[in-house]
């Protein structure tokens, strides 16, 4: 139905849908190759939707992202690419993964795999404060929105394909990863610039962090009282 209403609106893209070979038995796995969203939003003229920006403002913004961003992180990998003359900051976009739990059908566990700019049109707080005069800037974090329009479906696994095929899970996280740093090291072509895309971390609660990261242990799997465990109790299996 969701899909009807949207093709009457004109209001979906056509992106080609990419297959993988996950595991051994797992072939053929439908995912979204995100430099084919970027060429496609981008001839479609909804460029800044993946930049989090303007487009005619985004090499200023980004410019100025990069140098605050050095001032805390330095010896970040992408600087030796800057100092090099390999990339122009003008053109490098910051980007997060999001990883999140959904419901699919008959209320079955569904994990969903995105990304998203780390720029887009701020949060509520600096919305008012923008409205009341009190902050200037051009550049906000991507906290605001509906999720169509800011973050971008990577693909899915079903709760019931990784019980079936136990490396599953993590195939599909290493090709997320995979396709993110191809976006990175390759660049994509959006119009008449071609923009590099750079995943500064993933974002996902803490129940999926701890699924991602084979954790045995997290905050909500201890007794959470005045007598239980310190920090120093915890070891580096614990999120």
């Amino acid at each position: 139905l969701l899909d009807s209403v949207l093709k009457d609106y004109n209001l979906m893209v056509d992106v080609k849908v990419s297959t993988a070979n996950l595991t051994a038995t797992l072939r053929d796995y439908p995912y979204v190759k995100p430099s084919d969203l970027i060429q496609v939003l981008a001839s479609k003229g909804h460029l800044s939707k993946v930049l989090g920006v303007p487009v005619e403002t985004s090499p200023e913004i980004f410019r100025e992202f990069w140098r605050r961003f050095r001032l805390i992180h330095p010896n970040h990998e992408v600087f030796k690419r800057i100092d090099a003359g390999e990339t122009d900051p003008s053109y490098l976009v910051p980007i997060y993964g999001h990883a999140d739990g959904g419901t699919g059908y008959k209320k079955s566990s569904v994990d969903i795999f995105q990304w998203q700019a780390a720029l887009g049109s701020g949060t509520r707080a600096s919305i008012k404060q923008v409205k009341k005069g009190h902050l200037k800037t051009k550049m906000f974090l991507n906290y605001t929105g509906h999720s169509f329009r800011t973050r971008w479906l990577f693909g899915l696994v079903r709760s019931v394909t990784y019980k079936l095929d136990p490396g599953s899970f993590q195939a599909f996280i290493k090709l997320w990863a995979d396709e993110l740093k191809s976006i990175y090291q390759d660049g994509v072509q959006g119009g008449v610039n071609k923009y590099w895309f750079v995943t500064l971390g993933a974002k996902a609660d803490i129940p999926f962090a701890a699924k991602i990261s084979n954790s045995s242990r997290t905050h909500s799997s201890i007794i959470q009282v005045a007598t239980g465990p310190t920090p120093n109790d915890l070891n580096d299996l614990y999120i």
